[in-house]
């Protein structure tokens, strides 16, 4: 998907981080997430497809976009010209660094 914009001015939808948190504590091959490690920072939007809530971890700094059904997404590009591709929830896990697996 391509066409998304920075909106800084959303407010925090902690929902889709809060799903995950759920769906992680349920299935073993998933790492432990803990909500508190994250910082909301706005979230993507364009007739592209679904709003992308932006959560960036707070000891890596790295960035975990969800949609509101739990997709995960690696974002590309520049502020105005952002590109937002789904990937396996897995590696959007494995990306941030922090995964404590069980």
């Amino acid at each position: 998907m391509d066409g998304y914009r920075l909106d800084l001015s959303s407010q925090p939808d902690w929902r889709p981080l809060e799903q995950l948190q759920r769906l992680c504590a349920q299935r073993s091959e998933f790492p432990v997430v803990d909500l508190a490690g994250f910082i909301y920072c706005g979230q993507l939007v364009g007739a592209a497809g679904p709003p992308v809530a932006l959560y960036k971890h707070g000891r890596t700094r790295r960035y975990l976009c969800l949609d509101a059904c739990g997709h995960a997404y690696v974002v590309s590009g520049a502020r105005n010209m952002l590109e937002a591709n789904v990937v396996p929830l897995s590696q959007a896990l494995g990306r941030l660094g922090t995964a404590r697996w069980r």
